[in-house]
């Protein structure tokens, strides 16, 4: 199974209504139907979870699931600081092979971001956009780790971490490792953030064991257009 996440930057109404945003929305659209149709590099997603998907998700969805009518889209709405939605709402998408799943629910209440967590195969796949603050963003990753132990079944929490991978040192891992979750490179030519930082990555669970970064686009530049590269994991 390939797992994949992107944080897409709110490059996701189809409708845009300036030039940049007509770019902006054209390269994601063209860039996420290449992988979906399996003419990236890297393997096609059977689960992908997008992140910052604007308030036009639902619009979005129904474009996308005419495109490729071997997935199925499901926009999950995030409850935004003032109330209404926010524009850091997710999306999950998934191939029909899978079938009909559980509806994707937002889970976390007690973090300053949700994650949204789809549960098959006996795996709980979980996408998820961390604090973009580094003095928190770490113990925010934890705090997730931590809650997931209670599920049933193993767990790979995937999604923007907001702390750079190459920032975590050994006392860093320690109590991730401890509650029994690792650290998953995704295996890029690159950095996944602006070409600066590796914030999007994986914390696999013992059930796991083989995860391997498959990016769609190893050497991933295209910055100005979506400054996160997405990343993805066989499972």
């Amino acid at each position: 199974m390939i797992v994949g996440f992107w944080n897409v930057q709110r490059a996701t109404n189809p409708n845009p209504n300036s030039e940049k945003a007509g770019w902006r929305a054209g390269f994601f659209q063209y860039q996420l139907s290449e992988w979906l149709l399996n003419r990236a590099p890297g393997p096609r997603p059977d689960v992908l979870f997008l992140a910052e998907v604007s308030q036009s998700g639902p619009q979005l969805a129904a474009v996308m699931a005419v495109q490729h009518a071997n997935y199925r889209f499901q926009y999950v709405p995030v409850q935004g600081p003032a109330g209404g939605v926010s524009i850091c709402s997710f999306m999950v998408v998934w191939r029909n092979h899978l079938g009909p799943l559980a509806p994707v629910q937002p889970i976390g209440n007690n973090v300053r971001r949700p994650a949204v967590r789809l549960r098959t195969n006996n795996r709980d796949l979980v996408g998820v956009h961390i604090i973009a603050n580094r003095d928190k963003s770490l113990e925010e990753s934890l705090t997730f780790c931590t809650d997931l132990t209670a599920s049933s079944n193993p767990v790979l929490l995937i999604g923007d971490m907001n702390y750079p991978a190459e920032k975590l040192t050994a006392a860093d891992r320690q109590p991730f490792n401890a509650l029994g979750f690792r650290y998953v490179s995704p295996n890029m030519q690159g950095k996944t953030f602006w070409g600066e930082a590796t914030l999007d990555y994986a914390w696999c669970e013992p059930g796991i064991n083989n995860a391997t970064g498959r990016p769609p686009y190893p050497s991933y530049s295209e910055w100005d257009a979506i400054d996160h590269a997405p990343v993805a994991y066989k499972i």
